[in-house]
């Protein structure tokens, strides 16, 4: 290895001019393939973004048995998974509405905790208590007694609380799991920790499509705007044809520097290095070469480059991890070094005469 590096150092100080070139060209190259990933990153994020400027999505539905829907549910919250933050179903009886605020997870569904209860002028709202109790419970509002019962779909349901507020006396509080079978559900509101996604979208117009028909109306959004998906789209055909252009130079440049080295590599020969031990030299050399500099080219990138297309795409730090990065430079930097090996071998097949013969001819 120390010789090696000494060698290769000999080498870069008696063609400083073409290093240069190779570095200049390399950098670029390594820069323009982190740059397409990049951008290709956040447009393949962006796609799957609608451009919903709400973390809430609504489905109107009528006609559907809230019995159905809470049965139902359990298939596309394990879809969803902890993208949900809590779900909001509205149904009613008479002119009554009830709300219910709850979570699905782990098989289970739970309280929405970060839901505001309305405060209670008596009594208390339901908590997990009374998940398992065969006495149904119910909040009220307006001015009612604890303790006292209301009928609710057929069902007889005690009031554990009243928010003792006249504006809301029409309205109640029940927990999911105890609403009536013969009550429909009107509406219900995903509403998701961070801005929901088309994947998301889809599923959840999907599993009502199949489940509920045109009985479901889901809240439309529009997709993105098509003139920005052109540019995107050009900006990672420009850079990938820079980057090809700059990666075929770059090897033209690697292979000028074999060539002059053939001098050098007909010393070696002479002094007894063999076939496979010019071929490491020289393949290790190179090898060394393009490591340092993919290195400077992606701390270049994640320095000045990344930031700047963060900034473009708010939403792409799913496919700005360090994994797919360092795949991509790893890929990158065996198909340089495959394609170099190729040229090195085949210029190492070359008997010492006939590369004397050529070194003369030059």
């Amino acid at each position: 290895m120390r010789f090696l590096l000494k060698d290769l150092a000999d080498s870069i100080r008696g063609n400083r001019w073409l290093y240069a070139l190779i570095a200049v060209s390399q950098l670029l190259g390594a820069v323009c393939l982190l740059t397409v990933y990049g951008i290709y990153a956040g447009y393949a994020q962006k796609q799957k973004q609608m451009d919903i400027d709400s973390m809430q999505i609504e489905v109107s539905l009528e006609d559907v048995s809230a019995a159905k829907l809470r049965e139902c549910l359990p298939e596309l919250l394990e879809k969803l998974g902890s993208d949900v933050d809590f779900l909001y179903l509205l149904t009613g009886y008479g002119d009554r509405n009830i709300n219910c605020h709850f979570t699905y997870h782990n098989g289970k569904y739970g309280l929405a905790e970060s839901v505001q209860n309305p405060g209670m002028a008596e009594g208390r709202f339901y908590d997990e208590r009374d998940f398992g109790s065969e006495e149904k419970v119910i909040v009220m509002g307006g001015d009612y007694e604890c303790g006292s019962k209301v009928e609710i779909g057929g069902q007889s349901f005690t009031v554990i609380g009243c928010t003792g507020v006249e504006y809301q006396k029409n309205a109640s509080w029940m927990w999911i799991g105890q609403v009536p079978e013969s009550l429909e559900a009107d509406l219900i509101i995903f509403t998701f920790q961070q801005l929901p996604t088309y994947d998301s979208y889809m599923q959840i117009q999907t599993f009502f499509q199949e489940n509920f028909m045109d009985k479901a109306r889901m809240q439309e959004f529009e997709p993105l705007d098509m003139e920005e998906l052109i540019s995107i789209r050009t900006m990672i055909f420009m850079a990938a044809a820079i980057g090809t252009v700059i990666a075929l130079n770059t090897g033209i440049l690697y292979g000028y520097l074999i060539r002059k080295r053939r001098k050098e590599m007909a010393v070696f020969a002479i002094a007894g290095a063999s076939r496979k031990t010019r071929f490491y030299l020289l393949f290790g050399e190179i090898g060394v070469v393009n490591l340092v500099l993919l290195i400077a080219a992606a701390a270049g990138f994640f320095l000045l480059i990344d930031p700047m297309v963060h900034d473009m795409y708010q939403n792409s730090q799913i496919g700005y991890g360090f994994r797919p990065y360092a795949l991509l430079m790893t890929s990158y930097y065996l198909c340089v070094m495959a394609i170099l090996g190729v040229i090195v071998w085949f210029m190492n097949r070359i008997k010492i005469k006939d590369m004397m013969r050529r070194i003369r001819n030059d």
